[in-house]
């Protein structure tokens, strides 16, 4: 019974980390209007703060980026990508996650949890 555990994680995970790719497709260029560095027990991070416009309407956009950020200049502009049905809701980057593997790999294992206890119940 794990192993449809496992897959029921696989699936619903696999469909959140889908659901979160195709919602910010559109792109509008916001600029960087700030950015802060944060110490925790995690080391070094920073906030960045992205102003943006869509259809006259004001965003701001805050992400934490851990490790440098170097490619964020405050004052200038960065493409956002954001959700056309919901402006507010938006990514500085369509970078892959690693979740989609992760959550194949657990699938994986649970068809094949699954499989050897269907197989143990037939012997």
């Amino acid at each position: 019974m794990v192993g449809v555990v496992l897959i029921l994680i696989a699936i619903f995970g696999g469909l959140l980390e889908y659901r979160s790719r195709t919602f910010c497709m559109a792109t509008v260029d916001g600029y960087i209007s700030e950015i802060r560095e944060v110490k925790d027990v995690e080391g070094h991070s920073y906030e960045i703060y992205v102003a943006y416009q869509v259809e006259g309407q004001g965003y701001i956009h805050k992400a934490r980026v851990r490790g440098p950020a170097w490619m964020y200049d405050e004052g200038k502009t960065h493409l956002v990508y954001y959700d056309p049905e919901d402006p507010s809701r938006c990514q500085l980057q369509m970078e892959r996650t690693g979740y989609a593997a992760a959550f194949l790999i657990i699938f994986i294992i649970g068809v094949i949890m699954t499989a050897m206890f269907l197989f143990s119940l037939g012997m």
